[in-house]
């Protein structure tokens, strides 16, 4: 056996020793050279010396427990030059030297430029302008590099030194404040302020409950969660817990790699060879209508002749085990020819590649007046991007034959109807066959109200055929391939305002990045266009929706369901304008807030509106709003690096669907002979 042992030594060789020592242990990131059979035995860090400094640097994409994106390790021994070296006595010089990367290669790296541009200069300025200049060579994240953000990793590199040059330069300052002369504007200190985060506090207020004339107070009482024990303890079972029928088979699906292709030949030959494979299935073996969709039935259960993003199902594998079904599926050749593919909002635009069928707008008094008595116009573009529902439990089903053409369909849903609906449809039998069950889902967000569905009616073809129960859990990565997310938006507008910051006139194109399938991007839309306006009056105003048929997964449902996208175009619109005319952005909204009997732009009559009175309300409770504004301004003028910021934002949600017939609601109750209830909505 060999054992390792790392000195960190005590001065500059012994350190680079080291240093060369930990290069050759370290391979690539998570593999040493170190074999089966040789442990390292020991790292020994010395303590730091005087006018010795260190400091670890990491950024990741959330705080806490999570890997690097970038991290640095760094230190430098200051020592000061005696009178016949600097001629004062008062400079000081970087006598060791040590910086190393992570992140930023395919193992750690010592930044062997940067250092030696350190190494025997002042600490001062000039000495950081020329060591960033170094780390240019050192760090050089290209625009293929695994992991991609090269920009941003670069710039960290870079920001991590000049945070490290303010450490040591505030640090010397407090321990030798008469031989150390800063060479720091004084708004630069915050650049080494640390995070800090405040304990956690929470508060839940209860109120009394008045009791009723025959004593009982039932409505309005606090009552915990009836799942809140089972959750905590871990009992609680979601669909990848249920303990499964005998004879349960498992699947995998086989899905596409390319965003746009026809499809030449499968072969899933080798795949149903395997040992514990029972079959493999695809379109040609659906029973009933390979056809689906929630508003329009243009989604394929299985891709036939064309797949139109990656992650479609072109087939599924079912086996013995969830290993071997998944080994099966990646067995399956799939042969193809690509075709022109469309990603994003710009692409379908320039591709002219909408869904026809929809043209909505709203549109309320004259623009061609309201942009003749503007005196300013602006025109401008705004650009959202997707977003991931990553709820916590993962896309799931299980499909249970039983006598009679009957199915029992377990599934991790929000819209169990759906699944009753569409997976009858695939297999070609009448609802009332089938009926599925949902106990709960482990968050759901609106993803999995329609996207789910495709997953259970591919399911279902196998357990058809077969006789025998199905389970399909998606993995992560394959959830967030397959499933959609919410719609990334881009909108076109043109505004027209007066001198004081009156609008006068704004003309809206949404574009929506609906996917490969309609889904629920019209009703969506149609949101978003009803929230285009935020909570203001605009005299003149016109907003259309374009839903973009592009070859990615369909979007989907999401919390907001298209409302925050129109907010979001209505709140930019206002900043613009108050920065074009130099106004308080504040101030700038105030006039424009809807009041009551006035009519939006979707012809609603605003009755009982409160929206100026929650406007001034919210400043009123917000506690010294002025002083605080106030504040934020001095914070600002005297950190370079660190800055606050304190707005005010309206808001507002329509709470019925546009769809009016889901506009109701409906209960089954269940009143028992021994008195207790049971509810099913």
């Amino acid at each position: 056996m060999i054992q390792y042992v790392v000195l960190l030594g005590v001065d500059a060789l012994s350190l680079w020793q080291a240093c060369q020592e930990l290069a050759v242990l370290l391979l690539l990131f998570r593999k040493t050279a170190m074999a089966p059979d040789e442990v390292l035995l020991s790292v020994h860090i010395p303590f730091t010396r005087v006018t010795e400094f260190t400091k670890e640097y990491k950024q990741s994409p959330r705080r806490d427990d999570d890997i690097a994106i970038v991290n640095a390790g760094m230190r430098v021994r200051l020592e000061r030059r005696t009178a016949s070296q600097s001629g004062d006595g008062n400079e000081w010089v970087v006598a060791e030297a040590g910086i190393a990367y992570g992140g930023v290669a395919a193992k750690s790296i010592m930044a062997d430029k940067t250092m030696a541009a350190l190494l025997g200069r002042p600490w001062n300025q000039v000495t950081l302008s020329g060591s960033l200049a170094a780390l240019k060579s050192d760090v050089a994240v290209g625009p293929n590099a695994p992991g991609g953000r090269s920009e941003y990793r670069n710039s960290l590199a870079a920001s991590f030194l000049f945070k490290f040059f303010v450490h040591v330069t505030l640090a010397m300052k407090a321990q030798h404040p008469d031989t150390f002369t800063p060479q720091l504007p004084d708004d630069y200190a915050s650049a080494a302020t640390q995070f800090q985060r405040p304990p956690v506090q929470g508060v839940q207020f209860h109120h009394p409950v008045p009791e009723a004339a025959d004593g009982s107070a039932e409505v309005g009482k606090d009552y915990r969660h009836m799942s809140a024990d089972l959750q905590v303890s871990g009992q609680a079972q979601y669909t990848d817990d249920i303990l499964l029928p005998p004879n349960t088979l498992h699947a995998a699906f086989v899905t596409s790699t390319r965003p746009h292709a026809r499809l030449l030949s499968i072969d899933a030959s080798a795949a149903v060879a395997m040992p514990g494979v029972v079959g493999y299935f695809g379109a040609d073996d659906v029973p009933g209508d390979n056809m689906i969709g929630p508003i329009m039935h243009d989604e394929e259960v299985f891709a036939t002749q064309e797949v139109t993003c990656v992650g479609q199902i072109i087939g599924v594998v079912v086996a013995e085990t969830e290993p071997l079904a998944r080994r099966a599926a990646k067995a399956v050749q799939v042969t193809y020819e690509d075709l022109p593919a469309v990603i994003s909002i710009e692409d379908a635009i320039a591709a002219g590649s909408f869904y026809q069928a929809y043209g909505n707008l709203l549109q309320t008094g004259d623009l061609h007046t309201g942009f003749a008595d503007a005196d300013h116009i602006l025109e401008g573009i705004i650009r959202l991007g997707g977003q991931e529902h990553f709820y916590l439990e993962p896309h799931g089903c299980i499909v249970v034959p039983a006598e009679n053409d009957e199915y029992t369909l377990i599934a991790s849903t929000q819209a169990p109807n759906k699944h009753q609906v569409y997976v009858a449809s695939t297999l070609g039998l009448p609802q009332h066959k089938l009926v599925c069950k949902t106990k709960r889902i482990g968050g759901g967000f609106g993803g999995k109200e329609t996207r789910s569905v495709f997953i259970h009616c591919a399911a279902a073809v196998p357990a058809y055929h077969l006789r025998r129960p199905v389970k399909a859990i998606l993995d992560r990565d394959e959830d967030m391939q397959m499933t959609g997310t919410r719609h990334p938006f881009l909108a076109k507008y043109k505004v027209g305002f007066t001198k004081v910051g009156k609008v006068t006139a704004l003309d809206v194109d949404l574009y929506s990045n609906a996917g490969n399938s309609w889904d629920l991007s019209s009703a969506v839309m149609d949101r978003a266009l009803m929230h285009a306006d935020g909570v203001y009056k605009f005299p003149n105003q016109c907003v259309k929706g374009h839903l973009c048929r592009t070859n990615i997964a369909s979007n989907t449902a999401f919390r907001g369901f298209g409302g925050p996208q129109g907010l979001m175009v209505a709140e930019l619109v206002m900043e613009r304008i108050a920065a074009h005319l130099g106004l308080d952005p504040i101030a700038q909204r105030r006039p424009h807030l809807y009041r009551e009997g006035e009519t939006t732009h979707f012809g609603m009559v605003m009755e009982g509106c409160q929206v100026v009175p929650c406007w001034e309300g919210v400043q009123q409770q917000a506690g010294g709003w002025q002083q605080r504004r106030a504040d934020v301004q001095q914070f600002n003028k005297q950190h370079r690096w660190r800055k606050r910021g304190l707005a005010l934002t309206p808001t507002k949600f329509g709470i019925a669907f546009t769809k009016l017939t889901y506009n109701q609601g409906g209960a089954l109750v269940h009143v028992y002979t021994d008195g207790t209830v049971r509810s099913d909505s």
